[in-house]
């Protein structure tokens, strides 16, 4: 059987004074220590924008860094941030289509861009692709087999529908 071991209420307010004093100094310890541990390249990266706030490839870069951790809202403002700043390089061009082909919300308001476009043009064999391809990227995989197939009707050669009919058949 199990021994139970009493405490009396002058060691428990000992121990509890002494657990407190440990905690305190375990936590200036840490803060100090943490000043002197190397910083990691996003770290790097923030501080970088705060001491030059108008630096163009820093903000490309901790644009690419929230896009690689689908941190959407975040690589859009640091995308507002280069519009403003207003030099336009191929890369921020790049980084804006990546920004809006990866985030669910944004691939949403391009599908129902393109649905008003073949309403107005329903012979426009792109715009059948276009949403193909956008729906086949939000798993819609039923609706792009719909659109894909419009888009054959209209042009049965067309080799970039070929190609996404291979992709979507698998």
């Amino acid at each position: 059987m199990a021994k139970s071991i009493k405490f009396s209420k002058k060691t428990i307010k000992k121990t509890s004074r002494y657990f407190g004093v440990v905690l305190a100094a375990g936590f200036i310890l840490f803060s100090l220590v943490s000043f002197f541990w190397p910083k990691n390249p996003f770290q790097i990266l923030k501080e970088k924008i705060v001491k030059t706030p108008y630096d163009y490839e820093a903000h490309l870069q901790l644009a690419e860094v929230y896009l690689q951790n689908n941190q959407y809202q975040k690589a859009e403002n640091e995308l507002w941030q280069l519009r403003v700043l207003g030099t336009s390089t191929s890369r921020f061009g790049q980084l804006l289509q990546q920004k809006l082909l990866q985030n669910p919300a944004d691939i949403k308001r391009l599908i129902a861009g393109w649905e008003r476009i073949v309403d107005q043009k329903p012979n426009y064999r792109d715009g059948w692709l276009q949403l193909a391809y956008l729906n086949y990227k939000i798993y819609e995989d039923e609706k792009a087999k719909v659109y894909l197939t419009k888009a054959l009707e209209l042009d049965p050669n067309f080799t970039p529908a070929r190609e996404l009919e291979k992709i979507i058949e698998e």
